[in-house]
C-alpha cells in the first residue's frame, strides 16, 4: 500500500479482487472494526494493559488493508513493533499518529461514499455512518492524556485535526 495515500483505493481494490466488494465493505468499516476496536484500545491505554494495546492494534491493522488505509495500518504496525521492543514511549507516539490517521482516513471514507453514491446500509437497513458530520474528530474515543486539536500549519487542510498528548505523569507517560 502506498503510505502517500490516506485511503489507497486502487490497492485495496486489487487486493479483494475487485470494487464490488470494496463498495460493500467500505460504508461498513467505520462501525464493525475502527470506532469499536479504537474504543477498546483507549480503554486498555487507560488501564495500562500493553498486550491488549497491541492486540487491539493488531486488530485494527488487518481490516485497514481491506478498504487501502495504509496510514492506519502502518501506525498500528509500529504500535505493535514498539510493543514487542519494549518501548512504550514510542507505542504510546504511534498512537497519537494512529488517532491523527483515523481522523484523516474517516474523512476520506465519507468522501469516497459520497462521490461513488454508495448508501452505508447495515444488513437490517440501517444507516452506519452520519454524513452530516463529516471529518467531526469529537466522534473519536481517546485515552486520557490525550486530545484531538487543531494543528494551526494546516488549517485549510483537508483534516486539520491531530492527536496530542497533554498530560504527562511522573515516569513520562500519559
Amino acid at each position: 500500500m502506498d503510505v502517500n495515500k490516506v485511503m489507497d483505493c486502487e490497492k485495496a481494490i486489487l487486493h479483494l479482487g475487485g470494487e464490488q466488494l470494496f463498495k460493500l465493505m467500505v460504508p461498513m468499516y467505520e462501525s464493525t472494526s475502527l470506532l469499536p476496536y479504537l474504543e477498546k484500545m483507549a480503554a486498555e491505554i487507560n488501564k495500562r494493559s500493553w498486550d491488549q494495546v497491541s492486540f487491539f492494534a493488531h486488530a485494527l491493522k488487518g481490516p485497514a488493508v481491506y478498504i487501502g488505509g495504509s496510514r492506519v495500518h502502518f501506525a498500528c504496525y509500529y504500535m505493535q513493533r514498539a510493543h514487542l521492543e519494549g518501548d512504550l514511549d514510542l507505542m504510546l507516539e504511534f498512537y497519537s499518529v494512529l488517532i491523527t490517521e483515523v481522523i484523516e482516513l474517516r474523512y476520506h471514507i465519507d468522501r469516497y461514499i459520497l462521490e461513488h453514491g454508495i448508501m452505508p446500509q447495515s444488513p437490517q437497513g440501517m444507516v452506519l455512518c452520519n454524513l452530516n458530520n463529516i471529518g467531526m474528530p469529537h466522534e473519536l474515543a481517546v485515552a486520557d492524556g490525550f486530545a484531538i486539536d487543531v494543528d494551526p500549519e494546516t488549517l485549510g487542510a483537508l483534516s486539520p485535526y491531530i492527536c496530542i498528548n497533554k498530560a504527562r505523569n511522573e515516569n513520562g507517560r500519559p
